[in-house]
């Protein structure tokens, strides 16, 4: 049996990745989705290459080639510009210093939400047919010049321009054309640590041999057992600061370790509760149950040159 998952793994990353050479993190649990229309999938290899969807670019042309794709994709592959995320691709081996600037391109062009694609033992991202990871939001910055409104405008004058010729067509997109609602109220690692409540805010500098909270040093293992005891306690914020030579497999454990210590919280709750699994329960009563645990998780703003 275990040679046959390892064949079937080993057929599923070949096709996942085609030509460019990318090992994801891998974690114990991680998230999967099957709904892949409303993604764009951009990769970055170990060296720091830039792929928009397969196809190498340089990070100084991410806009025009993102804008180009978002609003093909928005006219023929029926993406929705107010749900449109970014499938985020990138080899656990990366230097977090190349990662960088391409990370925070993307708030930067108004585009916030980040799938972070990772596989776990039983969860593989498979090109095309699923994807597996995190779903994360970043933080706006509020000079933001926001490529999907460019997208937005651009097929509004198309429509104008050649009305009569493609209405049908068109109409078939208004939906995609009405403006996002405005994002949720941005919370900044500053705001966090300037403010005056009963959250508890946990820094977690992230270096190339551990994690360091204050004066302490933690393991891999020590990080995760203290997550599940912060989160069980009380609120808790986490603002992640990585050094610039962790790497990304390194910047994203903390993040696998909340999600998958929320997931058991939430499951325990759940089963407490109602006598039923998580995924068991109506919208509501799920909504009900991820409140009892609360929790920020931020990145650190980057150093400006």
């Amino acid at each position: 049996m275990k040679s046959v998952f390892l064949i079937l793994t080993i057929f599923f990353q070949t096709q996942l990745y085609g030509q460019i050479d990318i090992d994801v993190p891998q974690f114990e649990y991680v998230q999967i989705d099957y709904d892949l229309k409303d993604y764009v999938s951009i990769s970055v290899d170990k060296n720091g290459g830039l792929y928009l969807e397969n196809d190498s670019i340089a990070l100084s042309d991410l806009r025009k080639k993102l804008f180009d794709k978002i609003k093909y994709k928005s006219k023929y592959k029926e993406l929705q510009l107010s749900v449109m995320l970014i499938e985020l691709v990138v080899d656990k081996d990366l230097i977090y210093e190349k990662l960088e600037p391409i990370l925070y391109t993307f708030p930067k062009l108004g585009i916030l939400k980040i799938h972070f694609v990772c596989n776990s033992d039983d969860k593989i991202r498979f090109e095309n047919v699923c994807t597996t990871g995190f779903l994360f939001r970043m933080n706006y910055f509020d000079n933001n010049n926001s490529v999907i409104n460019e997208v937005m405008d651009s097929l509004k004058n198309e429509m104008d321009d050649d009305f009569i010729k493609l209405n049908q067509g068109y109409f078939k997109h208004n939906n995609k054309l009405i403006p996002p609602p405005p994002p949720p109220p941005n919370i900044t690692a500053s705001e966090l640590n300037d403010q005056n409540s009963k959250r508890s805010v946990k820094t977690i500098e992230i270096l190339p041999t551990g994690f360091k909270i204050g004066n302490t040093n933690f393991s891999k293992k020590e990080l995760a057992e203290k997550i599940k005891e912060w989160n069980k306690a009380k609120a808790t914020s986490y603002i992640l600061s990585p050094s610039k030579s962790c790497t990304y497999q390194d910047l994203l454990f903390p993040l696998a370790e909340l999600k998958s210590t929320l997931m058991k919280l939430w499951e325990e709750e759940s089963r407490k509760i109602f006598s039923q699994g998580y995924y068991e329960l109506n919208y509501s009563q799920r909504r009900g149950i991820r409140n009892k645990y609360p929790f920020f998780l931020v990145f650190d703003e980057p150093i400006k040159n």
